[in-house]
């Protein structure tokens, strides 16, 4: 799977040109604005978090506290948070969420990676997994 590249230009000509000489060594996802990139990388966040915990972005979302979707939707907080200017408040409306849940959700991920219990260091292993393979944090 090549490595996914965002480029941002507001001259379709800059996009097209740009793409053709990038397309060969990586999967190049184009955007004519600032808000339509930052838009395609919340939902690239979802979509990695999704996958790496086989989950569909309905569950995601859903009310369930069961564990593993709680982990997962956590781990989307956290990413978000990390790799886009989205406020709490966005984050939690993209979850129908809470402020305040989203970040005890992050509070809770951090303190549980920095513990290095086994669900600590799974979370940690996942999360460096999607920053290096596709968000190259």
């Amino acid at each position: 799977m090549q490595e996914r590249i965002l480029v941002v230009d507001d001259d379709k000509m800059n996009l097209i040109r740009t793409k053709k000489i990038l397309e060969k060594y990586y999967d190049v996802l184009l955007s004519e604005s600032g808000a339509d990139a930052l838009q395609k990388l919340e939902e690239e966040v979802v979509d990695l978090v999704c996958r790496s915990y086989k989950l569909t972005p309905s569950q995601l979302v859903s009310r369930s506290r069961r564990q593993e979707l709680v982990v997962a939707r956590n781990t989307a907080y956290f990413l978000l948070r990390k790799h886009t200017d989205m406020t709490l408040e966005e984050i939690g409306n993209r979850f129908n969420r809470k402020h305040s849940s989203v970040l005890k959700g992050i509070t809770s991920l951090e303190c549980e990676m920095s513990r290095q219990s086994p669900l600590g260091r799974q979370i940690s292993h996942t999360v460096r997994m999607i920053e290096k393979t596709s968000l190259h944090a």
